[in-house]
């Protein structure tokens, strides 16, 4: 599975058995600000069930549970209940990323094999922009990840965030 070899290597990815892929995320909605790890977001436990096939092993669902943290009062813990966009085949070589969409909340995440964006207030079928919007972009012909959580902003990147 090339595409999640990264978060392996890092440590938010584990197999609580074969089939059942689990990963722990860190969603930084302030990185985006001058860079400053240390705003508020949430942590989301994705659990991906795996399903094999003659062409290799897929995603048969995606389900989410998250926490929020940094904000007063703490909002209470939410599911997400993803579509899967496009049927990708994690043994290919050549997968770079998997696109996550929940519509009843307005949400995306998408898995890249360097980072991963996670997007609020989504327009269903709008193209995913991982980058912040910019004053000559049309809001509504995309989305952007002015939530996002990649590379340099990934949370072990910056050690354990204190509970």
């Amino acid at each position: 599975m090339p595409l999640l070899q990264a978060y392996w290597r890092e440590g938010v990815l584990e197999f609580p058995n074969p089939m059942v892929a689990k990963l722990h995320l860190v969603i930084d909605l302030h990185f985006a600000d001058c860079g400053a790890p240390d705003g508020y977001g949430h942590d989301v436990e994705l659990t991906l069930a795996l399903a094999k096939s003659k062409r290799g092993c897929g995603i048969s669902w995606a389900a989410s549970t998250s926490k929020s943290w940094g904000t007063e009062p703490d909002e209470p813990a939410w599911r997400n209940a993803w579509r899967v966009q496009g049927g990708p085949l994690l043994t290919d070589p050549d997968l770079e990323r998997i696109v996550l969409r929940d519509p009843a909340k307005g949400q995306a995440l998408e898995l890249g094999r360097i980072g991963y964006y996670f997007y609020d207030k989504v327009i269903p079928g709008a193209r995913l922009l991982g980058r912040l919007e910019d004053e000559d972009d049309n809001p509504k012909a995309c989305c952007f990840a002015f939530t996002s959580s990649r590379t340099k902003s990934w949370g072990w990147k910056y050690g354990p965030r204190e509970k």
